[in-house]
């Protein structure tokens, strides 16, 4: 379970929670520019942009609108400004990035760049958690899920993960080592910056 006392003012947390989701957004777009594949929820965005012929951050957008219904059923208490902002401001940062980005023809390099993009998304993640001004949709529903069933953070992520990874199979996407390796790394991480940030702001996380 996981209970959250941010002692910052509205503002500071606001600026915190835009950074973290544009860092997703960037982020998101580095990893699927690496061929290495991406996070799950993005093997999601891909089959979705693949079946409906829009751009990854539209299908991002629509990702988010069913997660945010979901979580308004299951705790509504885990939803807030920053639920609302960050399917659009993640969908900016994707689309900004990802013709900018340019990756070399080395794989060894390519698989560097694509954990420094699971690191800025862990990051991304756990400052959008950790401004707590609403979560960004998906992991407002993860938090919803862990607290309803009194489950780690981090084994409710690598279930529902797994769910996503199924359904953007279905939708033509692909899985890739990357995307195994992201299911293994992005909640410790996202548990790891969590902590760091709970030292540096003497938040209780």
């Amino acid at each position: 379970m996981i209970e959250f006392e941010n002692k910052q003012s509205f503002t500071q947390r606001t600026i915190i929670l835009l950074v973290g989701l544009f860092l997703m957004g960037i982020s998101i777009a580095l990893c699927s520019k690496t061929g290495w594949g991406a996070d799950p929820i993005t093997v999601l965005y891909d089959g979705i942009a693949k079946s409906l012929h829009v751009t990854l951050g539209v299908a991002s957008v629509i990702v988010a609108i069913g997660m945010v219904v979901i979580t308004f059923i299951l705790d509504r208490k885990q939803l807030g400004v920053g639920t609302l902002v960050s399917p659009f401001i993640i969908q900016m940062g994707i689309d900004i990035a990802f013709p900018l980005i340019k990756i070399p023809s080395n794989q060894m390099i390519n698989f560097l760049f694509f954990l420094l993009g699971l690191l800025g998304l862990s990051l991304g993640i756990s400052m959008t958690i950790c401004a707590d001004v609403g979560k960004g949709s998906y992991d407002a529903l993860l938090i919803s899920l862990s607290n309803l069933f009194n489950k780690e953070y981090t084994i409710v992520r690598w279930v529902i993960d797994a769910l996503l990874i199924g359904l953007g199979l279905c939708l033509r996407s692909s899985l890739t080592a990357g995307t195994v390796v992201a299911i293994l790394l992005l909640g410790k991480c996202i548990t790891f910056f969590n902590k760091q940030y709970k030292k540096v702001f003497n938040n209780k996380i």
